[in-house]
């Protein structure tokens, strides 16, 4: 990797974090709204039957309606379980928020118990219809700015489903700085 570049990228990071972390909280929140009906309404969600999607934390675009719409609609919900060790993210199919519990960076996780005892199972990336992906920074050619663990490159690597970010437009940038193992998204929404 060059070193410029990654020095840009934890620059941009920096920047666009706190740029986030400024959008009042009612305002994000109705943003994340709006962008749960976006989603719902699109195409590549009414045709999917497996629905994968991250568990919001801090000053992202908050998915908790959406998650609930995914299993109002009856559709295979999926949620990122993180192996911090193997740097790799599983697909958990839950039915439930109540399944999820405080996990890794402290964000929300399938619960480990029920992993165990083989009430949540461990999906494969190819059950998985569309992938909705958290954004830091964007740019309009669908570069994505992650938080640098890599885990959705290396998730989305060899992905055939449709992959989608989402953002706020306040995260819209010039260009992402990208290096070949960085993975543009299908679509990337933003309010």
């Amino acid at each position: 990797m060059d070193d410029s570049l990654a020095l840009k990228k934890q620059e941009l990071r920096k920047k666009l974090k706190k740029i986030r972390d400024l959008i009042p909280k009612y305002e994000a929140r109705a943003k994340s709204l709006e962008l749960t009906k976006t989603i719902t309404g699109s195409e590549a969600y009414l045709r999917s039957e497996s629905v994968m999607t991250y568990v919001s934390f801090g000053s992202e675009v908050q998915t908790l309606a959406l998650i609930e719409q995914i299993l109002t609609d009856k559709k295979n919900l999926f949620v990122p379980l993180c192996d911090v060790n193997l740097k790799v993210m599983f697909p958990v199919k839950i039915s439930s928020i109540d399944q999820l519990e405080l996990g890794n960076y402290g964000i929300l996780e399938p619960k480990k118990e029920l992993l165990k005892s083989g009430v949540l199972t461990i999906g494969d990336k190819t059950d998985i219809d569309l992938a909705i992906v958290p954004v830091l920074g964007f740019d309009k050619r669908g570069g994505r700015l992650g938080y640098g663990g890599g885990y959705y490159d290396r998730f989305l690597k060899g992905y055939t489903g449709f992959s989608v970010g989402i953002a706020f437009s306040e995260c819209l940038v010039e260009n992402v700085p990208a290096e070949k193992h960085d993975i543009k998204l299908g679509k990337i929404y933003y309010c």
